[in-house]
């Protein structure tokens, strides 16, 4: 859906975000922040309301989730 619906801002903030948690692959708190800054730029670009809560449980469960698979 954000393909489908992204603008071209959406777009080179999704790049940039991108970019930030392939820059930070050896940085397990920066790699966090970074793939969090990724979805969200991500489920904002779909432009569906639905996605808007869902995003904002993800941003409290991914960080967890992001921690316990980055120790192996």
């Amino acid at each position: 859906m954000a393909a489908r619906h992204a603008l071209p801002e959406d777009r080179e903030q999704i790049a940039r975000d991108f970019q930030a948690v392939v820059d930070a692959c050896s940085d397990d708190e920066a790699r966090i922040k970074a793939n969090l800054a990724f979805n969200t730029s991500t489920y904002l670009a779909t432009r569906n309301e639905f996605f808007c809560p869902i995003g904002h449980m993800l941003l409290i469960s991914l960080p967890k989730m992001f921690r316990i698979a980055s120790r192996g």
